[in-house]
């Protein structure tokens, strides 16, 4: 073993012969190895901004950084020489813009206080309808499209337009005479009132009209006995959304719509569901959820009843 002494802290140590012919073993630890390279690879230099001297690495000052002690001494340095002097078109007083922000248009308030101030620039009018002044603000004459500056208020502006551009239409239910938007033709108003609307859009004028089915009669072996085996099938519950009984019962819903079902043979497409559930299989989902629901009850054979079945008591007479 050599004796060497260490060329960071002085300190003195044992290396092998190979490290101190192969130029090793200058140091006693890699701590004082770290501490000399440190030394080695960088340069003490002041900041321009605070004045206080930073030690900064040799390849930051190659590639033209290192100049600053801080990023915030950085960004001082850049808004000094990226802004320019304003003055506030609404306070008067002095700042400091982006000069980015100054090529779009905008650094002309020196907050956004003054800036909304200075938006709030009204405008005087009279209503068209009532003639009381108003006041308007500028700003959202030039943004809103709907805010024409005529009217005072809704209300003013709802009067005028019952009086301008209405149109006459006879009931076709009753035969009076009303007046009407031109808007309301176009959408097919053509009744006096809901009263009026609920009687015309009755049997064959209402789009679902299906030729009269809701009058045809059940089956008389569908009848509340039967009902009740069929709520107990299914554990007296909503088929579709699982939700019991809660103080009125579930009602039954015969699956492929045929009244006749139980009088003519065929097996039982019966199913128990709550009237939330139950209203949603009529109208303009009826044929979604016949799908959803004769799949289903074909490929579950457990659920099938014949109408001759001894579990529920009801045999063919």
């Amino acid at each position: 073993m050599i004796e060497r002494i260490c060329e960071t802290c002085g300190t003195t140590f044992y290396v092998r012969p190979s490290r101190a012919t192969a130029d090793k073993g200058r140091y006693c630890s890699k701590k004082c190895k770290g501490v000399a390279n440190t030394k080695k690879n960088t340069q003490e230099k002041t900041c321009p901004i605070c004045g206080k001297s930073f030690i900064i690495r040799n390849y930051r000052i190659k590639y033209g950084t290192g100049i600053y002690c801080s990023k915030k001494c950085f960004g001082i340095a850049k808004t000094a020489s990226g802004t320019q002097e304003q003055t506030c078109l609404q306070c008067g007083n002095t700042f400091r813009a982006m000069n980015s922000i100054i090529k779009k248009g905008y650094g002309k308030y020196c907050s956004k206080k003054c800036s909304s101030e200075s938006n709030r620039v009204g405008v005087e009018r009279f209503c068209v309808e009532c003639g009381k002044p108003f006041t308007v603000l500028e700003s959202k004459l030039k943004t809103d499209k709907r805010l024409t500056g005529e009217f005072c208020s809704t209300r003013c502006a709802g009067k005028h337009r019952t009086k301008v551009g209405l149109i006459y239409l006879t009931c076709k239910v009753c035969g009076k005479i009303f007046k009407t938007q031109p808007s309301c033709i176009k959408n097919g108003r053509a009744y006096c009132s809901k009263k009026c609307k609920a009687e015309g859009m009755r049997g064959e004028n209402n789009p679902w009209w299906r030729g009269g089915i809701s009058y045809e009669p059940y089956c008389p072996k569908f009848n509340e006995p039967l009902k009740e085996r069929i709520r107990d099938k299914f554990g007296r519950k909503c088929f579709l959304c699982g939700q019991p009984e809660n103080g009125r019962k579930l009602c039954v819903h015969h699956i492929d719509y045929d009244k006749n079902v139980l009088c003519n043979g065929r097996a039982w497409s019966l199913i128990p569901l709550c009237d939330s559930c139950h209203n949603k299989t009529s109208g303009k989902q009826r044929h979604h959820y016949f799908n959803l629901l004769i799949g289903y009850w074909l490929t579950n054979p457990e659920i099938h009843f014949n109408s001759g079945d001894i579990i529920y008591g009801f045999e063919n007479k």
